[in-house]
């Protein structure tokens, strides 16, 4: 592998994870002030989008 796509999939891969960090801190945040249908919604629509970063890589 070349060096400029290990770089490529390092950076994808620092993203996801900060993005995921970032979906935790709402998850927490949201659960502590919406009902749990509002908070299911969001986790379903949350899960379609790390399924497309993922298909992004």
């Amino acid at each position: 592998m070349s060096t400029p796509s290990v770089l490529f999939i390092m950076i994808g891969s620092a993203l996801m994870f900060v993005g995921l960090v970032i979906m935790a801190f709402e998850v927490v945040w949201e659960s502590m002030c919406l009902d749990g249908s509002v908070l299911k919604n969001r986790l379903i629509i949350w899960a379609v989008r790390i399924r497309h970063e993922v298909d992004c890589l």
